[in-house]
């Protein structure tokens, strides 16, 4: 089990100042999706906030590439019962049964202080808050499928804007 939930490509984009002009147009962009579906511009301004908001907490919860290098630091053998009363609020035998794995006697977790963090902000925030950001998710990864509106603009953000690539 990994540390994730990021649509930019690195933790740094939503911690340092260097990345504050690609933060900005990411929640541009998250919005402008937002809009697409249908939303309001208020509606889709509040929900790109609530998501920028909530992957930059999880940004703070997660390592940066340096710390994802050490084989060690991310080799964390829990048992089953461990990973449960570590994090409570994370329904690890509703996403196991999910993943069709019966029981696992133990799991590796990468980075666990990560998973300490989204346990605690799945008990501190709204559930309406991660519905947002699952929208945001599932739109997000399926932009390429809709219509040529999001495939266009889903391209100006990531493909121009992130990685400068013209057409």
């Amino acid at each position: 089990l990994d540390q994730g939930g990021l649509s930019l490509p690195d933790r740094d984009y939503y911690l340092k100042d260097s990345f504050t002009n690609q933060l900005g147009q990411y929640r541009e962009h998250v919005q402008k999706m937002f809009t697409l579906l249908g939303e309001t511009p208020a509606g889709a301004q509040a929900d790109a906030a609530t998501v920028v908001d909530l992957e930059t907490a999880l940004a703070r919860a997660s390592r940066t590439r340096v710390e994802l290098r050490d084989p060690n630091k991310n080799y964390n053998k829990f048992t089953d019962a461990e990973l449960t009363a570590k994090t409570p609020a994370l329904m690890w035998k509703v996403y196991f049964d999910d993943m069709d794995l019966d029981n696992p006697s133990y799991e590796i977790v990468g980075q666990p202080e990560f998973f300490d963090a989204l346990n605690q902000l799945i008990q501190e925030r709204p559930l309406s808050d991660w519905e947002t950001y699952l929208r945001w998710h599932l739109r997000n990864s399926s932009a390429r499928f809709l219509s040529s509106a999001f495939e266009q603009e889903n391209f100006n953000f990531y493909g121009k804007a992130l990685s400068g690539q013209p057409e």
